[in-house]
């Protein structure tokens, strides 16, 4: 019980860590950061005080593999990377270093916190809907304050109109996969095509589609190049991945996949704002543009302090002494998550961030090659479509730099090793026993 409890109120913690700013506040930070906490104590002494629970229960068969373990001492080794403010002559990077200690643990415990709850497919589409129904929420609020002459572009409760895209991104990415997961009746007699038919057009699948459809407007209407831009190549992506792992897809999957980048662009983008999108990207130069320069300063902030980075959390204030009178503008980002997290990192502390997402990404593409199960093979779709839109659109953005997109991706991080180890038995059982015979 204690257990459902905690379950629901991470997901209600996960929905709210968007609606102040998207968390990109001291203020929201901290509140998020407490309430992650009391969650993770609540569990901590609910498995001491009941011996009931056992590992089992608590789907540790997610995370007892080799792979999880190092995952685990990738996120030891990033905080480790953050104690180099404590020692510090400067008070403004140990202050810096002591938040974004707690900052790191805030999102290894939302990763832990996932792994754990996640333990059956009831659980999972739970999960899954709450992201989805945030989302939808967040789609309206920016669109309709588009519409009503609010906002200029769609930005919902976050202060940034490409953060917005982000956290939408991810979100159409899980919401495509649970489409993909839920099984379809096919029409072998006119009864079953009658019900097919049926479950096309009232069942879950519809009203998911609908849903599906808003955000992806919202996406349109907050005009981000980089946000825009990296959905549909996340989609393109995905289904050349699936295609090559799979050596098919369905033609359910196929119309799905078709209809949001034909219907959702061309049709529906038309009357929404797809034209000023592109005409943003085609306004695009180097003269209006500062992010190139920006760019170009913290490549030589990673040059100087390649080993070990200048600190976690210090780009702020290390940035203006690299940057050149080109450059007016205070920026406390640098526009690229990549460039800053090994600007502020080092390689000592950017290797290990980087194998934690390409062993979860990896644990995601082994789903799709050797489990049998559709629901978990449309998880591990829709796990993928939502890394590949945010790993794309950080390149010119800061977004796992914004609390609440980066719980959600330490979200779908661990929806990776779950899509693959998650209810494990049975012919899935069996396909991943002969894949880990063939690859030792």
């Amino acid at each position: 019980m204690t257990r459902a409890i905690c379950f629901y109120v991470f997901l209600a913690i996960l929905c709210c860590s968007t609606i102040p700013l998207g968390s990109n506040r001291t203020w929201a930070l901290a509140l998020l950061e407490l309430a992650v906490f009391g969650v993770m104590a609540v569990m901590a002494v609910t498995v001491i005080s009941s011996p009931r629970i056992n590992l089992p229960e608590l789907n540790w068969r997610s995370i007892k593999f080799g792979y999880l373990f190092n995952a685990g001492l990738f996120f030891t080794a990033l905080m480790v990377m953050c104690l180099r403010q404590l020692i510090s002559d400067e008070s403004a990077d140990i202050a810096t270093g002591q938040a974004t200690l707690i900052e790191a643990l805030l999102y290894a415990g939302v990763f832990a916190l996932t792994l754990t709850f996640l333990k059956d497919k009831k659980s999972i589409q739970t999960l899954i809907y709450a992201i989805v129904g945030i989302g939808l929420v967040q789609a309206f609020l920016g669109s309709y304050w588009v519409i009503v002459g609010t906002q200029g572009r769609a930005s919902g409760t976050f202060v940034n109109p490409n953060h917005l895209a982000g956290f939408l991104e991810m979100s159409i990415g899980l919401g495509v996969g649970m489409m993909l997961s839920i099984h379809s009746t096919k029409g072998t007699t006119f009864r079953t095509s009658l019900l097919s038919w049926s479950e096309l057009l009232l069942g879950p699948k519809a009203r998911l589609r609908v849903v599906l459809i808003i955000m992806v407007i919202a996406v349109v209407m907050s005009a981000s190049r980089s946000g825009n831009t990296a959905l549909f190549s996340s989609i393109l992506i995905t289904a050349i991945t699936m295609l090559i792992i799979a050596r098919k897809l369905n033609r359910s999957t196929i119309i799905l996949l078709v209809s949001l980048v034909v219907i959702d662009v061309a049709l529906i983008g038309t009357y929404f704002g797809v034209e000023r999108v592109a005409n943003r990207i085609q306004q695009t130069t180097l003269a209006t543009e500062q992010r190139d320069e920006v760019s170009i300063y913290t490549i030589e902030i990673i040059k100087d302090n390649l080993l070990w980075g200048t600190g976690a959390g210090t780009f702020e204030h290390v940035f203006p002494k690299y940057r050149g009178p080109d450059v007016g503008a205070h920026f406390t980002h640098a526009e690229n998550d990549y460039l800053q997290f090994l600007s502020e990192l080092g390689l000592v502390g950017f290797i290990p961030l980087a194998l934690i997402v390409m062993f979860s990404y990896g644990a995601a593409i082994q789903a799709l090659r050797v489990r049998k199960s559709q629901f978990y093979r449309g998880i591990a779709f829709g796990t993928l479509m939502a890394m590949n839109s945010i790993l794309i659109h950080s390149f010119t953005e800061f977004n796992l730099r914004i609390p609440a997109n980066a719980c959600l991706f330490m979200v779908v991080l661990a929806l990776g090793w779950v899509s693959l180890y998650s209810e494990r038995g049975g012919k899935d059982g069996s396909a991943l026993r002969r894949h880990r015979s063939k690859t030792t």
